[in-house]
């Protein structure tokens, strides 16, 4: 909005904009504040879900040590088709949606804090700042959706990628090494990916080369 010299002049914006407005006021509309402190005021150790994330171009795949349990899935549909830090972006929303499932059929709606550890640094910024470029903007949504639906105070934080062993071999389906690693794991390739839109084709500019 930069540049805009003329008082009372009208602002011409685009569908991606509009969406994002629209999605913001919606939220705000039906909030009940932000509670800030509340939110980061804890340590990740303290976490009531803990997960680990990974993606590769063959899939995702995440899993909760402390339940043995992992999903792996084919790359989103919708997604592009070699963005690798759109899949990283991706699999930790599905996580959080996943776990979001996991808690309601538990019936434990006293879980609220979920830690999840990612290798991608990009993801980790884009979750701790919540500031992206288009081609992200609807992760992000989609994950405060969960967030807000579910009253979860959320870290996503940043780990080595030799020390995400298990969610890197379910994103590249090597399910024996991910049970090498973690014997017992029950793993789970048929759940359903969130439905997360690209956005309008004018919000994403020139093609990255």
């Amino acid at each position: 909005m930069k540049g805009k010299s003329v008082g009372n002049a009208a602002i011409f914006v685009n569908r991606g904009v509009v969406r994002d407005l629209e999605w913001f006021a919606n939220h705000v509309k039906n909030s009940t504040g932000i509670h800030l402190l509340e939110s980061l005021d804890w340590e990740p150790a303290d976490a009531d879900v803990v997960a680990f994330c990974d993606a590769s171009l063959k899939g995702l795949g995440f899993y909760i040590p402390a339940a043995d349990i992992a999903f792996q899935s084919l790359p989103p549909v919708s997604g592009p088709s070699d963005r690798i830090f759109y899949y990283e972006a991706f699999c930790v929303c599905w996580c959080l949606h996943q776990i979001a499932a996991l808690v309601r059929d538990s019936g434990k709606i006293t879980l609220r804090r979920v830690t999840i550890w990612t290798d991608s640094s990009n993801t980790y910024d884009i979750f701790n700042t919540l500031r992206a470029k288009p081609l992200y903007n609807e992760i992000l949504k989609s994950a405060i959706d969960v967030l807000i639906a579910n009253d979860f105070k959320l870290r996503v934080l940043l780990l080595p990628g030799k020390k995400n062993i298990v969610a890197d071999a379910l994103s590249r389906w090597r399910n024996d090494v991910a049970l090498s690693s973690h014997p017992g794991l029950a793993i789970y390739d048929s759940c359903a990916l969130p439905n997360i839109p690209l956005p309008p084709r004018e919000t994403l500019g020139a093609e990255e080369k």
